[in-house]
C-alpha cells in the first residue's frame, strides 16, 4: 500500500516480532530509515501450514539447488518458524540451532506473581529479575493444579468443560469478577466448546476472555485457567514437550493465579 519510495518512513516499530515471518515485514522495512523490532522468540512462533513434503521441496529448489546451504535456509526461509522470524533477523541470528542472535534483553519483570513467572523463567531460561509486588490470590496461592480424569467426545473434553465452569463459579464466590478471569486451551475445537458453554452460563463473560493460547498472546488476566483437554494416552502433548513457547505464553498470561486443569497422570 505504501508508495515505492526509499526511506519514506522515518521509524518503524514492529511488536510481537517473534510471531512474524520475515517476508511479511520486508515491504515496510525496505522503506524505513530506522526500525525497532520487539519480540520474544520464546513465545508463540509464526503459524506455518505447509506440509513437510512442501517444505522439503522448497528447501531443495529454492536453497540447495541454488548453491545455498542449510544454514542459509534456517536463516532466511519464509517458512522457518524457529530461526527466521522478523525478530531473529533483527537480532542477527546465525541460523544455527537454538541461536537467537544478540537482541537487547529486557529482563526486569513486573506483571506476574513470583511463583508464576519463575516457572516460565525456568522453562524459557530468561534469567529474569522479578520486580512484581507480592500479592496473595483470593485462594491464598498463585499456582493450582486441578486433576480431572476426563472424557473426550468430538475432540472436546466434556468433563473439563464442566470442571472449568465449576471453578469459575468458585472464583466468583471467593470475590473475583468475570473480568478478572481468562480461560484458554491449546486446541481450537476444545476452546470453542469452552467459549459456548461458559458464555451461555455466565452472561457477563466477555467472549474474548475464552480462546486458544494463540489468541491470548499479549493479553493478561488476574486469573488464567488452562484447560489442557489431555486425558488419553494418544492425546497430543507436543505443545508441552517439544518447545517451551506455547506453555510459556499460557502460564505468563496470569498476573495473580494460574490454574491448570487436566488429567495430571497423563500430563
Amino acid at each position: 500500500m505504501l508508495p515505492w519510495v526509499s526511506e519514506c518512513v522515518d521509524r518503524t516499530i514492529v511488536d510481537e516480532a517473534g510471531m512474524i515471518d520475515l517476508h511479511k515485514t520486508f515491504p515496510l522495512l525496505v522503506r524505513s530509515r530506522k526500525a525497532i523490532i520487539v519480540g520474544d522468540p520464546q513465545q508463540i512462533e509464526p503459524v506455518i501450514t505447509l506440509s513437510k513434503q512442501r517444505r522439503k521441496d522448497y528447501r531443495q529448489t529454492a536453497f540447495l539447488d541454488q548453491g545455498l546451504t542449510d544454514i542459509d535456509y534456517h536463516r532466511y526461509s519464509p517458512e522457518e518458524e524457529y530461526s527466521a522470524t522478523t525478530y531473529h533477523r533483527a537480532a542477527g541470528a546465525s541460523g544455527e540451532k537454538n541461536n537467537q542472535g544478540q537482541g537487547i534483553r529486557l529482563i526486569e519483570h513486573y506483571r506476574c506473581q513470583h511463583s508464576i513467572i519463575e516457572y516460565c523463567d525456568a522453562i524459557a531460561n530468561y534469567g529474569l529479575e522479578v520486580k512484581t509486588k507480592p500479592v496473595a490470590s483470593l485462594l491464598q496461592t498463585n499456582l493450582i493444579a486441578y486433576d480431572v480424569e476426563g472424557k473426550i467426545s468430538n475432540n472436546v473434553n466434556e468433563e473439563e468443560v464442566s470442571a472449568v465452569s465449576d471453578l469459575i463459579q468458585h472464583l466468583l464466590e471467593q470475590g473475583y469478577s468475570l473480568e478478572d478471569i481468562g480461560v484458554i486451551s491449546p486446541f481450537k475445537v476444545h476452546a470453542n466448546a469452552l467459549k459456548e458453554h461458559l458464555c451461555n452460563k455466565f452472561s457477563g463473560l466477555d467472549r474474548n476472555s475464552v480462546g486458544t493460547v494463540h489468541t491470548f498472546q499479549g493479553a493478561e488476566k488476574k486469573v488464567i485457567i488452562l484447560s489442557t483437554k489431555v486425558c488419553r494416552a494418544q492425546d497430543n502433548v507436543n505443545w508441552i514437550n517439544k518447545r517451551p513457547n506455547l506453555l510459556n505464553v499460557a502460564v505468563s498470561r496470569a498476573k495473580e493465579l494460574f490454574i491448570l486443569v487436566g488429567n495430571l497422570h497423563r500430563l
